[in-house]
């Protein structure tokens, strides 16, 4: 599944991309999403096995976005939650696991 987030008439979608080995798989998927109509833009990072996506709801959703990455040989899954934490992650209050400065 991919998480969402609603930004003023738009959405955006963070997924881990699992497969990722190098640039030119970056390239693919990147390319891959940017081909989904209603798609407005497309960070792919091989460092962080993530794409974020920001798309017309209109015009596409989550499914079709997850279905672009798989068809283009890649494992689309979900990681973060529609608060835009990663899953698990302590309260913002503590920050501990965020690397915060203010963390003891």
């Amino acid at each position: 599944m991919i998480s969402v987030v609603a930004v003023a008439g738009e959405k955006k979608a963070e997924m881990k991309v699992d497969g990722m080995t190098c640039n030119g798989c970056v390239s693919k998927v990147k390319s891959s999403l940017e081909k989904v109509d209603g798609v407005k833009s497309v960070e792919v990072s091989l460092e962080n096995s993530m794409a974020v996506v920001v798309f017309d709801d209109t015009k596409t959703n989550e499914s079709t976005l997850k279905n672009a990455v798989n068809q283009s040989g890649y494992k689309a899954a979900d990681v973060k939650a529609a608060d835009g934490k990663k899953a698990g992650c302590c309260p913002a209050a503590s920050a501990g696991c965020c690397g915060d400065s203010k963390a003891k």
